[in-house]
C-alpha cells in the first residue's frame, strides 16, 4: 500500500513538471499552441517552422528580474501560472513529443540551423526558398497554466532576417471553452 501511495505521489509530481504530459494536459496546450499562432502570426501563415525545442530565450536565466518585469507589465497573470510556466521550462523539451495543431508545421533542428545559415551569407534566402509562405522562424515555450486552466502564459518568438524579429510573453484565457490572446508583453525585438 505504502509502495503504492508513493507511485502514485510520484506520477502527480513528473505530470505537474511537465515532463510527460497528460492527453488531457497535452490536448488543452495544443489549443493553447493554436490560439498563440493564430492570435500573434495570424491568419495569413500557412506554414510555421518552429526550432525543434522549447524555449524561453533566456528567460529563466535570472527568473527573479524576468518575473519581476512580466509582473509590472502584465498584471493580470497570476502567480501561480507564472510559478508552472518556469517550472515546465525548466529544461527545453522536444516539441516533437506534444506538439500536434491543424497548421502545416516544420520542426527546424540545429543542425539544420548550421546548414543553412552557416554555410554562406544568404542564409535567410535559403531559409525561404526551403519554407515559401513562413512567417520566419519562430521558438516557443511550454505554456504555464493556473489549476483551473483558464489562464495560460507562454513565450513566443519570431526571427524573420538577421535584424528583423520580435519575442513575446503572452497572455491566453480561456473564454467559454476557447482559448484566446488575451495581452502580450514584449521580451526582445530586433
Amino acid at each position: 500500500m505504502r509502495r503504492a501511495a508513493l507511485l502514485f505521489m510520484l506520477g502527480l509530481l513528473l505530470a505537474g513538471c511537465g515532463l510527460k504530459p497528460t492527453p488531457d494536459l497535452q490536448a488543452e496546450e495544443n489549443a493553447i499552441y493554436l490560439a498563440l499562432f493564430q492570435g500573434i502570426l495570424g491568419p495569413e501563415a500557412k506554414l510555421l517552422v518552429i526550432e525543434d525545442h522549447t524555449s524561453t530565450f533566456g528567460a529563466l536565466y535570472n527568473w527573479k528580474q524576468t518575473s519581476q518585469y512580466i509582473k509590472e507589465n502584465l498584471p493580470a497573470v497570476a502567480p501561480e501560472t507564472l510559478a508552472d510556466f518556469q517550472a515546465r521550462n525548466a529544461q527545453p523539451q522536444p516539441l516533437k513529443d506534444f506538439l500536434s495543431i491543424p497548421i502545416p508545421t516544420v520542426l527546424f533542428s540545429e543542425q539544420e540551423r548550421n546548414e543553412i545559415f552557416q554555410s554562406s551569407g544568404n542564409g535567410w534566402d535559403e531559409f525561404y526558398r526551403r519554407y515559401p509562405g513562413a512567417p520566419g522562424l519562430s521558438a516557443i515555450s511550454r505554456a504555464g497554466l493556473n489549476k483551473d486552466r483558464t489562464q495560460a502564459f507562454v513565450y513566443i518568438g519570431t526571427q524573420s532576417h538577421y535584424l528583423a524579429g520580435v519575442g513575446y510573453y503572452v497572455l491566453l484565457v480561456k473564454e467559454n471553452g476557447t482559448w484566446k490572446v488575451s495581452n502580450q508583453l514584449m521580451a526582445w525585438i530586433s
